[in-house]
């Protein structure tokens, strides 16, 4: 989307009392634009949500509203009736949403698919990602389906849900992102279009196979995994088993992706681009520092939830964990219920992968310190 546009008409037609004139939408242009940049990134809390654009942007004029038209770009890919790709093109369209559906909702549509309507839709979404998933997995792709805690402070009372990674409506929207960026990449690689590409190197050590989730693998995976970097040209992602990857499917919510999808529009629009790669560069650069302390924060604040949960509710009770790594002061150990990390002290000699008992010895949220005692 050619967003910033949009978003000033959008905000002159629904707030200005008398008809707007281009400085007008300049100016409010300008000063979202540069609050976004401030804050670099929308931060999801378990106590509130604070958005890059105002919620009357990324709620409502933005966002995909059922039965609202909608500014887009469009990717549209032709599969095969073996499910492989034969064509796709990146065009500068509108969209209507027809229903919009929860997860859980679109889960339920899935397993009870029908020959016609939104659930035979969606199957058919179903079997092309697991198509495009296994594509990559055979490319060299790394999955770890490791299941996720959704934390959310609602009335002063601390609320948990498991996101089962395997569910199938949240591989169709992953997969599908991750099929849009890559696209993006190649269709910038192959028509000269300057943009910033999203690489990893591959490991130096042998990474162990992990079909379900496990601890201890997972951690011994990560420990070997080098860290993602920017580049002016493409190149592998290790991580994703693709040979050009960009990032730039969260325009409303990330900043960097909205500086590409920028470039994306004005290449597809045949406007002067309004980066050259050095530009993109130094201001990606900037916002992938920014990002990562932003991440921080989120997993700070979600540890210190999650502990103040345990704290009200597992003070005493028994809980199984895996050994997943030797530390100074004992064993770091990962719980196979709600998936946290803590230190294990005053056991004896224990295996790395081992199960035992542990309950909570000391307990500190605000300090995001916890230590567990063998049973």
């Amino acid at each position: 989307i050619m967003l910033l546009a949009i978003i000033g008409l959008f905000l002159s037609a629904t707030f200005a009392s008398t008809p707007a004139t281009s400085d007008d939408i300049i100016t409010d242009v300008l000063i979202l634009d540069l609050e976004a940049f401030r804050r670099k990134s929308s931060l999801y809390l378990p106590q509130k949500k604070i958005r890059m654009f105002p919620d009357r942007l990324s709620n409502d004029l933005s966002s995909l509203r059922a039965a609202e038209v909608r500014p887009t770009v469009m990717f549209e890919v032709d599969f095969g009736d073996d499910l492989s790709i034969r064509s796709n093109r990146i065009i500068l369209s509108e969209v209507q949403v027809s229903n919009r559906l929860t997860y859980d909702e679109a889960d339920k549509l899935l397993e009870s698919e029908g020959p016609n309507g939104i659930g035979a839709s969606l199957g058919l979404l179903d079997r092309a990602t697991r198509s495009l998933l296994q594509e990559r997995i055979e490319a060299g792709a790394l999955v770890i389906r490791r299941p996720e805690l959704k934390i959310v402070l609602k009335d002063k009372k601390i609320e948990l849900k498991v996101l089962e990674p395997d569910s199938p409506s949240r591989r169709i929207v992953s997969e599908l992102m991750i099929l849009g960026n890559r696209l993006a990449a190649e269709y910038a690689r192959d028509n000269g279009l300057p943009i910033i590409y999203r690489a990893q190197n591959p490991p130096t050590g042998e990474i162990p196979k992990m079909s379900t989730y496990d601890p201890l693998l997972a951690n011994q995976i990560f420990s070997k995994l080098e860290p993602g970097k920017l580049s002016l040209l493409p190149q592998r992602h290790f991580g994703l088993g693709l040979d050009a990857y960009t990032q730039l499917t969260s325009p409303i919510r990330r900043y960097a992706d909205l500086v590409l999808q920028r470039q994306l529009s004005a290449h597809l629009g045949s406007l002067p681009l309004p980066y050259d790669a050095q530009e993109m560069l130094q201001i990606l650069g900037t916002l992938q520092a920014a990002d990562a302390d932003l991440k921080g924060l989120e997993r700070r604040a979600n540890r210190i939830y999650l502990l103040k949960y345990l704290e009200e509710h597992y003070t005493e009770e028994t809980m199984e964990a895996v050994i997943v790594r030797a530390v100074s002061s004992g064993y770091l150990a990962e719980t196979k219920e709600l998936f946290i990390k803590g230190i294990v002290s005053g056991a004896g000699p224990l295996d790395l992968g081992a199960v035992i008992g542990v309950r909570i010895g000391r307990i500190d949220p605000d300090r995001g310190y916890l230590q567990f005692l063998p049973v």
